[in-house]
């Protein structure tokens, strides 16, 4: 019965809890652990408004291995994508975004997302009335759909309306002269793709990037999901910067964890890294 017992509760723990844990299954480094924002509204806004909280501190220990990822010649343009929907990277693309604008980095956020656009949303309720699709499509100039965050320095392009052939447009000569165009004015690119493994879309845009940063939802996304998305992106010969365990209980993840007791955290570990 134990034995049983023991078997049905691996088949139901099916997420990841470590680092540690996916570093040891995928061979891929983890990058960061997201602590999960209760109640929060608008995620990205904590970086700006708590640059002390341990979200902020996350969000570094993201832009820090991005830059050790390649010590030489630092990552320029980087894709954040998942497994599947709902995972919360562009949230941590645009947390991103703002952390490295307001360290003097120019920094520009583009939506990647052509069938389900995001980033607009995370700056203003108000939908834009063009975008990356009629940039591409030759119908509109860059400088005319670039927007500024209110309340960082980093631009961004949003999507006004999905395209007909999404594929395509991400593919095309197009996208490409426009990444290599902002290549010579900005020292970040930030990419918030597609999910793997319902579309191909984000296989195509790994081929234009320096890094993917691959957003695994904690203890939640099945391995096999972040195992097969891991391997179709290893496929398109992206490079794979890392994983970020993201919106992780951290009172939890102590106990799975290393017994962050022994570094002087005690008792108050995740008290101190849930504000």
């Amino acid at each position: 019965m134990g034995m049983l017992l023991a078997l049905m509760m691996e088949r139901l723990d099916n997420g990841f809890k470590t680092g540690v844990e996916i570093e040891r299954t995928l061979q891929v480094p983890n990058l960061a652990v997201v602590p999960m924002l209760k109640g929060a509204k608008h995620v990205a806004d904590r970086v700006v408004q708590k640059p002390l909280s341990a979200f902020s501190e996350s969000i570094r220990s993201i832009h820090a291995g991005l830059q050790l990822s390649n010590v030489d010649r630092p990552p320029k343009v980087v894709v954040f994508t998942s497994s599947v929907p709902n995972e919360g990277k562009t949230s941590l693309a645009v947390s991103l975004g703002r952390l490295a604008s307001k360290g003097g980095s120019r920094v520009i956020l583009i939506d990647g997302d052509l069938r389900h656009p995001s980033v607009g949303a995370q700056f203003s309720p108000r939908k834009s009335e063009a975008g990356l699709v009629e940039v591409l499509a030759g119908k509109r100039d860059l400088a005319s759909v670039l927007h500024r965050d209110p309340i960082s320095p980093l631009e961004f392009v949003p999507i006004a309306s999905p395209p007909a052939n999404p594929a395509d447009l991400l593919a095309s000569l197009a996208m490409k002269n426009l990444i290599e165009v902002l290549r010579q004015h900005y020292d970040l690119i930030i990419i918030d793709a597609a999910p793997v493994l319902p579309v191909s879309d984000t296989r195509l845009l790994g081929r234009l990037a320096d890094k993917i940063v691959y957003v695994v939802r904690w203890d939640s996304t099945p391995r096999e999901a972040v195992s097969s998305g891991i391997k179709l992106m290893r496929e398109s010969n992206a490079d794979i910067a890392g994983t970020v365990l993201n919106q992780a209980d951290l009172r939890r993840h102590a106990i799975y964890g290393y017994g962050y007791a022994s570094y002087g955290y005690g008792n108050n570990y995740a008290k101190y890294y849930s504000e």
